[in-house]
């Protein structure tokens, strides 16, 4: 059977630019970076992940060709269920999972691709692949109720971002994703223990699911995620 995701390795340049792009972008991910890799800190970038490249290349291969072997076994039952979630058809034919270097998942809107780290195992990287592609027809529904939202407005760290990273977990874990995969999926860290009027934002959106189809829920917890972050950033003020 064809696949829709198509692992690959990642070439030399898309892998520094990944580096790149994450150690440029706060303290936050730099330090998740060093923490991972000590000796990137004192070492020239294209160095080390070239030298990442020519000593780790063999290995990924054997990690690429299992993921897809297992990932084939899985796509049709979970992308299916996808649809059903959202009221929304897959469209995309194909889609390009890069088994990368980079101890972070990445997913790229605009070239419509993912990036998974080669430290996870099997179980773990098919964990991520459906959080990742849930992300994109995610998206597509939202680009159906709200078809002014630019693609830079999907991503880290807009409220649209913000609210699809706490909706996936909720969303999946109410649906029989969870049980093809076997697995779990948690709420995103960085919201776990968010408060807006005293409230979790996390139960509360899960409430909001919960008593409300797949569009009135978007356009209700937008709201409410709207009114969060102009809080939070009026404290920050």
């Amino acid at each position: 059977m064809n696949s829709r995701v198509i692992y690959e390795i990642p070439d030399l340049e898309k892998q520094i630019s990944l580096f790149e792009y994450f150690l440029g972008l706060n303290e936050k991910f730099r330090n998740s970076l060093y923490i991972e890799y000590p000796d990137l800190k004192d070492n020239d970038l294209n160095e080390f992940v070239r030298s990442l490249y020519q000593t780790k290349k063999n290995e990924v291969v054997s990690i690429k060709e299992d993921a897809q072997e297992n990932w084939v076994d899985v796509e049709e039952k979970v992308l299916g269920e996808f649809s059903k979630i959202l009221q929304k058809e897959w469209k995309l034919e194909s889609i390009p999972g890069g088994i990368s270097f980079l101890p972070l998942s990445t997913r790229d809107l605009k070239e419509k691709r993912f990036d998974v780290y080669f430290k996870k195992d099997i179980p773990s990287i098919l964990k991520t692949t459906t959080h990742e592609l849930f992300h994109f027809i995610y998206f597509d529904k939202w680009k159906d109720i709200f078809s002014d939202t630019s693609t830079e407005k999907m991503d880290y760290p807009n409220p649209t971002w913000a609210l699809s990273e706490i909706a996936l977990p909720i969303i999946l874990n109410n649906s029989k994703v969870k049980d093809i995969l076997g697995m779990e999926f948690k709420d995103y860290p960085m919201f776990e223990n968010e408060k807006y009027d005293g409230e979790s934002i996390v139960l509360h959106i899960q409430k909001i699911y919960g008593e409300n189809g797949v569009e009135d829920f978007l356009k209700e917890s937008y709201e409410y995620i709207l009114k969060y972050y102009e809080s939070r950033n009026s404290c920050n003020e």
